[in-house]
C-alpha cells in the first residue's frame, strides 16, 4: 500500500508511469521514468506588434489583388456584353433570311407635317423578339397601336437580359421617359411612363446638319436628299416610301464594314439612357458622329457641356468598359470593339450603307 501511495505522489511531482516488459523477478511490469512535467503547459499568443504586422501584410496583399479581381470581373462582363450583341446579330440575320430585309430601326405613322403627327409603332428590338426566344413577349405587343400606349406598356416595362450589358448600372430599375414627339397625341400617351432600360442602340446612319438624324420622322420626310446619311436601322415612315427597310444589297460598303448596333450608357440623366423597347426617337437608336464627345463618353451631362447641343448627345455611343471601349455588331453579324480615339470621319462613315468603303479600325 505504501508503494502505490508513493507512486501516486511521484506522478504528481513530475513523474509518470511507463509500462515496460517485466524483468528479473518483478511482477509489476512497471518502472518509474522521470519526464518533464506536463501538468502546466505554456500558452502562446500574438503580441500587438505582431498583429499589426499581419494586418498590414494582409492589407497590402488585398490592395495588390483587388485590381486584378476587378479587372477579371470587368473582362467577364465585357465578354457577356459582346455575347449579347452576338445573339442580337444572329437574330437579325434570321430576321433578314425570313423577311429579305433588316427590321426597321423604328416604324412610324405620320410625317409630322400638315397636321399628321408622328405616331411611333414598332422598332428593331420588338421585331427581333421571336428570334430571341421571346415570342410570348412579342405576342403581347400590339403592332398597330402606339408604342407607348397603355396596351403596349407591359412590354416596354419588361426587363430583357439580352438587351442589357452587365457593366451598366441600374439595369434592374424602371426609369421615367417622355413619350411625346411633335405633339401630345403623337405617341398615343402624353404623360411620362415607366420603361425598362437597355444597353444597345441601332445605327440609323450619320448625322447630317447639326439637328438632322435618321431616327427622326421629320428628317426622313424632309425635302433634302438625305440618302448619304442612311444607315442599316433607320426610322421608316409609312408616308415616305423612298426610304424603306434596308436590304443587304443596299449595303454597298460591305457588311463587315458597316456598323449595325452598338452600346450606349450614361451615368447621368437616367431618362437619357437606352430603352430597348421604346420607339421614341433616340431611345434605342443612335447615329455615328465625328465628334469625340459623341463617341465613348458615358456621361450625358458632360457631353452636353462639350457639344452645347443636346440632340447630338441623345445619339451618342458610349460604355462603362475599361477605356470606354464600345462593343458593336456589324451587318455581317460579327462583334467588334471600337476605341473612343477611332478617327471621327471613319466612324461616321462606318454607320452608313453607302459611304466610304474602308475597313473599320477595330480593337481585337
Amino acid at each position: 500500500m505504501r508503494t502505490r501511495h508513493a507512486l501516486r505522489r511521484c506522478s504528481g511531482q513530475g513523474f509518470t508511469l511507463v509500462e515496460l516488459p517485466a524483468v528479473s523477478n518483478r511482477k509489476t511490469g512497471f518502472t518509474l521514468v522521470e519526464l518533464p512535467g506536463v501538468s502546466k503547459r505554456k500558452r502562446f499568443a500574438f503580441t500587438l506588434v505582431e498583429l499589426l504586422v499581419v494586418i498590414t501584410i494582409i492589407g497590402i496583399l488585398t490592395a495588390m489583388l483587388l485590381p486584378a479581381v476587378q479587372s477579371a470581373r470587368e473582362s467577364a462582363r465585357n465578354s457577356q456584353c459582346g455575347n449579347n450583341l452576338k445573339q442580337i446579330g444572329l437574330a437579325i440575320q434570321s430576321y433578314e433570311a425570313q423577311w429579305r430585309s433588316f427590321p426597321p430601326g423604328g416604324f412610324c405613322v405620320g410625317d409630322g407635317a400638315n397636321n399628321h403627327p408622328v405616331k411611333g409603332r414598332t422598332n428593331w428590338a420588338i421585331c427581333l423578339l421571336p428570334f430571341l426566344e421571346a415570342s410570348n413577349l412579342y405576342d403581347m405587343y400590339e403592332l398597330n397601336l402606339p408604342n407607348t400606349g397603355p396596351e403596349n406598356q407591359p412590354v416596354l416595362q419588361t426587363f430583357l437580359p439580352v438587351m442589357t450589358c452587365p457593366s451598366d448600372v441600374d439595369t434592374d430599375t424602371l426609369s421615367t421617359i417622355l413619350t411625346n414627339w411633335t405633339s401630345p397625341a403623337s405617341s398615343g400617351n402624353s404623360d411620362p411612363i415607366l420603361a425598362a432600360p437597355g444597353s444597345y442602340k441601332g445605327v440609323t446612319g450619320q448625322r447630317g446638319l447639326p439637328y438632322w438624324f435618321f431616327d427622326d420622322a421629320t428628317t426622313v420626310a424632309g425635302p433634302l436628299n438625305t440618302e448619304f446619311m442612311r444607315g442599316p436601322l433607320h426610322t421608316v415612315v409609312e408616308e415616305v416610301p423612298r426610304y424603306p427597310t434596308v436590304q443587304t444589297t443596299h449595303i454597298r460598303d460591305g457588311l463587315t464594314n458597316t456598323l449595325l448596333i452598338g452600346e450606349y450608357h450614361s451615368t447621368t440623366q437616367p431618362d437619357r439612357r437606352a430603352f430597348w423597347a421604346s420607339t421614341h426617337l433616340s431611345h434605342n437608336l443612335s447615329s455615328t458622329q465625328p465628334d469625340s464627345y459623341a463617341r465613348g463618353l458615358p456621361d450625358f451631362d458632360a457631353c452636353v457641356v462639350l457639344s452645347g447641343i443636346q440632340q447630338q448627345c441623345h445619339r451618342a455611343f458610349a460604355s462603362l468598359h475599361s477605356g470606354n471601349v464600345m462593343n458593336f455588331v456589324t451587318c455581317a453579324g460579327n462583334v467588334i470593339r471600337i476605341t473612343p480615339n477611332m478617327d471621327g470621319a471613319l466612324f461616321q462613315a462606318a454607320g452608313t450603307i453607302a459611304g466610304v468603303n474602308e475597313p473599320i479600325v477595330l480593337l481585337e
